[in-house]
């Protein structure tokens, strides 16, 4: 990805964001430094956790809700036998009265029983909405709720390290998966509770920490601009289509696309220029060949742009 001021109308930046300050003073810093409004962010990390926020500028801000839909790697530390209101070291710790007797290998046969779709209560201090409240503006008013169960997909869990009562987890999972609430589930399996103590953040998809701008680095517009990534990383699964010029113009546009040996199977596809360029989301019409841009990212005026849905909020871990 160039340096230049172009760039910057549709990439990606992959942060490392340290502990100790919010997912939106990122995108804050980033917007300022960078002179754009156009920045946002796929998938909130708790203040205290760090590692990778993946953030998108320019026009690949219409991408949030697909870059949403990346799994995550998570490295976790919790400690056993305390409980927190937050679940995690931020809350109103307190330690239980039982202290089972665990070994490692307990630990690993629950954490097998928590691979795969599960049923996952979110914290109550966590930011999903619940009639229209965020629900840590609830629990901080005093308001007696309890979250609705979601499903979410958790693809592996490895224990790290075990030394009572300090518990390591590398963590694969799907998107809105809440690692505290995780932990906590873990440990009630064992027959005691527990609190997270850290939380990193190792990848989102294809992006992982050992390519991440630091906090400092953000700072620097030369910085960011050698930080910037081709949006089309963020779509690892899509098939991908090659236009040429003519075409590329008229996805532009928004025009009815006429694209032959297109996976017969695909529904949605992601188009591209002869530089590798991410120019559409296309979505297949309703005649055979035929697809229909619904997210476009360059040569287009704003006032032919397709409709954009707003990307949902996703709060995580």
């Amino acid at each position: 990805m160039s340096s230049s001021a172009t760039a910057i109308s549709s990439a990606l930046l992959i942060t490392n964001k340290p502990s100790d300050i919010t997912s939106r003073a990122v995108v804050d810093i980033v917007q300022q430094v960078a002179n754009t409004s156009q920045v946002g962010h796929s998938g909130t990390l708790d203040p205290m956790a760090t590692g990778v926020l993946l953030l998108a500028v320019g026009s690949a801000t219409r991408l949030v809700e697909y870059l949403h839909e990346l799994g995550k790697v998570y490295v976790a530390e919790f400690e056993l036998g305390k409980t927190s209101d937050t679940l995690d070291v931020t809350g109103k710790v307190q330690p239980v009265d039982i202290f089972p007797i665990i070994s490692r290998q307990q630990i690993e046969d629950e954490c097998r029983r928590w691979v795969g779709p599960v049923l996952q209560v979110p914290p109550r201090y966590s930011a999903i909405k619940i009639q229209g409240k965020r629900a840590y503006a609830m629990a901080r008013s005093g308001i007696e709720f309890t979250p609705a169960p979601r499903e979410v997909f958790i693809e592996s869990i490895e224990v790290l390290g075990f030394c009572y009562p300090l518990l390591s987890l590398r963590i694969c999972c799907g998107s809105g998966t809440y690692v505290r609430s995780l932990g906590r589930d873990i440990a009630a399996g064992l027959g005691t509770s527990a609190i997270m103590t850290r939380l990193c953040r190792l990848a989102i998809g294809p992006f992982t920490l050992d390519e991440a701008v630091s906090l400092e680095q953000l700072r620097s517009l030369e910085a960011i601009q050698r930080g910037l990534v081709n949006p089309v990383r963020g779509l690892p699964h899509w098939p991908k289509v090659e236009l040429d010029p003519t075409l590329v113009k008229a996805a532009g546009h928004g025009k009815l696309l006429e694209l032959a040996g297109v996976a017969p199977a695909a529904h949605r596809v992601a188009a591209l220029d002869c530089q590798g360029n991410l120019v559409a989301l296309l979505s297949r019409g309703n005649a055979a060949n035929y697809w229909k841009p619904f997210r476009v990212f360059q040569a287009a005026k704003a006032t032919n742009q397709p409709t954009i849905i707003s990307p949902k909020h996703n709060p995580e871990s």
